[in-house]
């Protein structure tokens, strides 16, 4: 394993380490050959395809956060009273 394949493994070892993740991987991923990779600590052939997917769902999670805001400040405009000047 050439030391750039070690630093891949080793940044998918930790974000699979981060709560949630494993278990938002349940229905993507094979659990029982992803816990024998571990306990095993070989690299494994997907570890480009698993840190693409991460970056996939935080970019997603980031514009749905972005386009949620942005909905909120809209309906907030949207949403304001009028004012009567009598």
């Amino acid at each position: 394993m050439d030391e750039l394949q070690a630093l891949r493994h080793q940044r998918v070892l930790e974000l699979l380490k981060e709560p949630g993740i494993k278990e938002s991987f349940r229905k993507d991923l094979n659990l029982i050959a992803l816990e024998k990779w571990e306990e095993a600590g070989e690299p494994f052939e997907e570890d480009e395809e698993i840190l693409a997917y991460l970056e996939y769902k935080k970019n997603e999670a980031c514009k749905n956060s972005t386009d949620s805001a942005n909905s909120e400040s809209a309906d907030g405009v949207i949403k304001q009273k009028s004012i009567n000047f009598n």
